[in-house]
């Protein structure tokens, strides 16, 4: 359990550093289409709500980690959904992938060489967020699969305790059965009045006249 948990919470700090990075960059996105009065484009807008939701859960399971670690099933099935979500935005922004946001250009003019570089910054930012929402997407489905395990190795514990009084139980029909043993083998035979069954755990004496 100490190492699951120490590989949840580094999953999840690596996380929360994927995913600043995204929600900053998109964030210019949307101040740029809010401040122009115009609608956000849905490639932008779906990936950015999905990262600002993932990256709120990723600092309060963080944060309340405790919590997190007992309700394994729940936050396995949240991080399950946020990879989906994830996808989702990955794909409304598929097409930035084929996109060339730089130019490289080198050559000889007047006999001395140059080298000239530029960046489109909008497609080199929204690349970025595409290439890191990816990774958000793995990582994601690490801590679905670290939390599933965790809560695997808890069930299986839970079946192999034995209850207190099953116990109990046992060890006083053990009792019994050795008392018994003993009457047997020092009269050979058990008291006449007397006619003892035991099933089940539940023992019961019961009087009688021959």
């Amino acid at each position: 359990m100490a190492l699951s948990g120490f590989l949840f919470l580094s999953w999840r700090i690596f996380e929360i550093i994927i995913l600043i990075p995204i929600v900053g960059m998109l964030a210019y996105f949307v101040h740029q289409y809010v401040h122009a009065n115009l609608l956000t484009p849905d490639y932008i807008l779906v990936l950015f709500i999905v990262s600002v939701i993932a990256l709120a859960w990723a600092v309060f399971t963080t944060i309340d980690y405790l919590r997190a670690r007992h309700d394994a099933l729940f936050v396995g099935l949240f991080d399950l959904g946020l990879v989906g979500a994830l996808i989702a935005g990955v794909y409304y922004l598929r097409n930035i992938a084929h996109q060339n946001c730089t130019n490289l250009d080198a050559g000889f003019n007047n006999g001395s060489g140059y080298l000239s570089f530029s960046a489109n910054k909008a497609c080199t930012m929204l690349k970025a967020s595409f290439a890191l929402a990816i990774i958000a997407i793995l990582a994601f489905f690490v801590t679905f699969s670290l939390e599933i395990t965790a809560m695997t190795i808890v069930w299986s514990s839970s079946a192999n305790i034995v209850h207190p009084r099953a116990t109990i139980a046992g060890t006083v029909l053990a009792a019994v059965m050795f008392a018994e043993a003993v009457m047997v083998g020092t009269t050979g035979h058990l008291a006449p009045d007397e006619a003892t069954t035991a099933a089940g755990g539940n023992i019961m004496c019961k009087q009688g006249r021959r």
